[in-house]
């Protein structure tokens, strides 16, 4: 049996497959660190003696602040069965780049929205951390900086562990985008079924607790409605792109009807897609998939 495998092991193909899992890691780490320093430096210039924007769903819904820690834990168990399935599912390795480049792209996209706006703080304002200190020279200024965005990092920006956080993290926000693309992923690559079994009920509980979860968000007052209504829109948005380009092989190709071809992201689907094995999407969930290679 070893034999066999080592028979039909191609070390090229392995070192090929390692490299793209690790450019997508590093594109997803260079715009996740992109994302922290940013709001980082937004936290220094919130409007904090401004009235929250009106919101309707404020008005509509009951303020609970409690609500967020449901929608960060919800938030961990995505993350947390994720790195499960990049684990052990047999495609876990494709499943993983796909998930690093799609993340990455819509984090850019995010930096973008929230570089470009200075919204005042929807909820409670002394949950936020202090700015620095304006007597600092640029260098310490700096220091400061990293420090604080490392930080950020070892908390994940989660509430659950850390009581103050950065504000400025509005337009797009970034926990509904990894509750909205983690629920994605899942749904699509493990319990996506047609036909009522119990992984078509699973998949509609992860639904309704994504739903919940992000209605949750709105009633802590920690984000704007609008900022889950673009989160919803550009993580779907992206998802779904990637997916059609990649599942559908005429699209990597350069074509006058391959208007995907404008895309700024559109190279990065096919240096990780072209001439790779594709991965039945939709899967039903069976034993067979948590094969190892």
């Amino acid at each position: 049996m070893n034999n066999q495998h080592a028979a039909i092991f191609k070390p090229d193909l392995f070192k090929q497959k390692c490299l793209k899992t690790l450019v997508a890691f590093l594109f997803f780490c260079g715009n996740w660190y992109f994302n922290v320093l940013l709001i980082v430096l937004i936290n220094e210039r919130v409007p904090l003696n401004v009235l929250p924007l009106p919101d309707i769903l404020f008005d509509l819904l009951p303020h609970w602040y409690l609500a967020i820690y449901f929608s960060e834990m919800y938030q961990s168990l995505l993350l947390s069965v994720l790195i499960l399935i990049f684990l052990f599912h047999r495609s876990g390795n494709r499943i993983a780049q796909r998930y690093f480049v799609v993340t990455g792209i819509v984090l850019f996209m995010h930096a973008i929205f929230v570089s470009a706006t200075r919204l005042s703080v929807p909820g409670i304002r002394d949950a936020c951390i202090e700015r620095i200190d304006q007597n600092l020279s640029n260098l310490e200024f700096l220091i400061e900086i990293l420090h604080r965005a490392t930080i950020f990092m070892q908390s994940f920006g989660l509430r659950i562990f850390s009581r103050r956080q950065f504000c400025g993290d509005y337009i797009n926000s970034f926990q509904a985008v990894q509750i909205i693309i983690g629920y994605q992923f899942i749904s699509t690559y493990i319990f996506y079924d047609e036909q009522k079994t119990l992984h078509y009920w699973i998949e509609k509980a992860l639904r309704l607790l994504t739903a919940i979860s992000l209605v949750f968000m709105i009633i802590s007052k920690i984000h704007y409605s609008i900022d889950i209504v673009l989160a919803y829109y550009i993580s779907t948005r992206i998802f779904n792109i990637y997916h059609t380009i990649s599942f559908e092989e005429i699209f990597q190709h350069r074509s006058d009807g391959n208007l995907f071809r404008r895309l700024w992201w559109w190279p990065l689907i096919v240096y990780f897609e072209f001439n790779e094995e594709k991965i039945s999407m939709f899967n039903k969930f069976d034993n067979n998939q948590f094969n190892s290679y």
